[in-house]
């Protein structure tokens, strides 16, 4: 993020600067799987943004955008031809790590999921 780009700031905020966890899906729209950024999206520090997901949501930032991320593949694939399309815009910079990632996470490989999710009727 360039010196003049900012980042949009939620419409609706606690009195107090904060993350609010409904607004969390939000932010990473808005910000990406970046927890610098989305801590700048709420007004906080990123060690705040640490302490409150360990508080709320006991886990750390980072492991939670992983799983955020990866659902969001999984939702991905089911209507792209491409697991390295899916790894690529979800910011991995190596399908493979992506593929070692999911298979961890779900259990099966991306091209699984995919082939899955062509051979499930549709509803």
């Amino acid at each position: 993020m360039g010196a003049n780009e900012s980042i949009a700031r939620p419409r609706s905020r606690a009195c107090s600067p904060g993350v609010e966890e409904r607004l969390l899906d939000e932010a990473v729209q808005a910000c990406g799987y970046d927890v610098c950024r989305i801590s700048q999206y709420f007004g906080i520090s990123a060690r705040h943004l640490r302490r409150w997901f360990r508080a709320h949501m006991a886990c750390t930032p980072g492991v939670w955008l992983a799983e955020q991320r990866l659902q969001e593949a999984r939702r991905l694939l089911t209507g792209s031809s491409s697991v390295k399309e899916v790894a690529y815009s979800l910011g991995f910079r190596h399908a493979s790590q992506f593929s070692r990632d999911f298979k961890r996470q779900f259990g099966h490989q991306p091209s699984a999921e995919m082939a899955r999710a062509r051979l499930a009727p549709a509803v």
